[in-house]
């Protein structure tokens, strides 16, 4: 019987390696990217937390000296050295039977949630405590309600316990079972007592009470491993105020014709006043609706008519706009505070109100006195940044991050007057 052969095609073993090969790469060049995309997003959350940190300690300086600092040293220097008295934190009880009801029920939450976590109950009969399981057979007269403080913060703060008796049976349920038990509904048979038990205040580093990651190395971006960048914001009044008056004879003082602003102001501000006139007066004449188009320049006219040289017309405008501190002194350019302050609306009408003979002729006799500035500096509070403008490019740690890179990291926001941008504001 003759043997059978079986042959090799030429060149299969190579290609073989080859299709390995490719392989490995394909799998690599989506999962390798995936473990950069999220090592950037660990850095950008723990940036942000670090941030959140040291705002929580710019809050802290303001409630103890009603002041802000933005400089971190400083900062950090402070809440090495503050104290705080740690109070009980309260229950929230919402009853949810009618007050004069034979029973009581109550939802029960918490407000501290920075603090505390969740609510655990712990029921009681007849002074032994009883699992859950036989909870729901035997007769439960009373139950003790536990806020638990979060992980970071349970060497540092108490738990915070309630009681509730009842003679009549007492029950429970949670709500939200296995989702987040931040809240618990409990109602009685009958009324319910109920009250804190025993809780003495105690002093303890602010550290171990405001903040939720070590104070060590809390000025450092852990992007960039350099400084987050501070600076204190100023909210700032700016009022101002033009006077026009009619020459009583001769030239004006200082004249308006020839500027274009301030005689478009005091065009818009006749024309306010002619409105204003028109629409008190359709109050009281509902015919003057249909006509209110015609009317418009009758008033005007009377506007025009009304002014003489003892009379004063008045444009006032005010504004508020919070701006780093250090910015402060360019804004004490008369120019920029009245370009800030004063706009002016021009229409078809304004135009040719502006354009009559009547109005050219009072603004020609016009003349202007200005004054415009900051009325008070209030600062508002500080923004914190991470020390850079924009993206940052990582440093490769290996060859594959060299190969499979995927771009520079995204600037993970900036916290300004306590308002997180990459949130809601609070």
């Amino acid at each position: 019987m003759a043997e059978t052969r079986h042959y090799e095609p030429r060149g299969s073993l190579i290609l073989k390696i080859l299709s390995v090969i490719l392989i490995v790469v394909l799998i690599a060049s989506v999962l390798y990217p995936e473990k950069l995309w999220k090592k950037q997003d660990s850095l950008i959350e723990a940036s942000r937390l670090k941030m959140d940190n040291i705002n929580f300690i710019v809050q802290r300086h303001y409630k103890v000296h009603q002041t802000y600092v933005s400089d971190l040293d400083s900062l950090i220097r402070f809440i090495q050295s503050d104290s705080i008295m740690v109070r009980r934190a309260a229950f929230e009880m919402d009853k949810m039977s009618l007050y004069n009801a034979p029973y009581d029920s109550f939802i029960v939450g918490f407000a501290d949630k920075f603090h505390f976590t969740e609510i655990e109950v712990l029921p009681f009969s007849q002074g032994r405590a009883v699992g859950a399981e036989e909870a729901e057979t035997a007769t439960v007269d009373s139950l003790v309600l536990k806020m638990i403080p979060k992980p970071e913060f349970e060497n540092s703060v108490k738990p915070i316990l309630y009681k509730m008796v009842s003679t009549s049976g007492i029950h429970y349920y949670y709500p939200k079972r296995g989702v987040e038990d931040k809240t618990v509904i409990v109602w009685g048979d009958g009324k319910l007592e109920r009250d804190y038990l025993p809780f003495e205040e105690y002093l303890i580093p602010s550290t171990e009470y405001v903040l939720t990651v070590p104070l060590e190395g809390i000025e450092i971006d852990p992007i960039s491993g350099e400084e987050y960048r501070l600076n204190l914001n100023a909210s700032l009044d700016i009022e101002g105020k033009l006077e026009y008056k009619l020459a009583a004879d001769g030239e004006p003082e200082n004249p308006v014709l020839g500027k274009e602003l301030y005689t478009n102001l005091f065009v818009n501000r006749l024309a306010r006043q002619a409105r204003a006139r028109l629409d008190t007066d359709m109050q009281r004449d509902s015919t003057l609706y249909a006509m209110q188009l015609e009317l418009q320049s009758d008033y005007f006219d009377v506007e025009i008519e009304l002014l003489t040289p003892r009379k004063t017309t008045t444009v006032e405008s005010n504004t508020e706009i919070v701006v780093p501190v250090d910015s402060v002194y360019a804004y004490q350019d008369s120019l920029r505070l009245r370009d800030m302050l004063f706009t002016t609306m021009s229409d078809s009408l304004i135009r040719v109100w502006t354009e009559e003979q009547a109005t050219q002729d009072i603004i020609a006799s016009l003349s202007f006195t200005e004054s415009v500035g900051i009325t008070k500096i209030d600062t508002v509070g500080v923004t914190i940044r991470p020390p850079m403008d924009d993206t940052y490019k990582l440093a490769s740690d290996s060859f594959l991050d060299k190969i499979f890179s995927v771009g520079p990291i995204e600037n993970p926001g900036n916290i300004e007057n306590n308002d997180l941008s990459w949130s809601e504001s609070r």
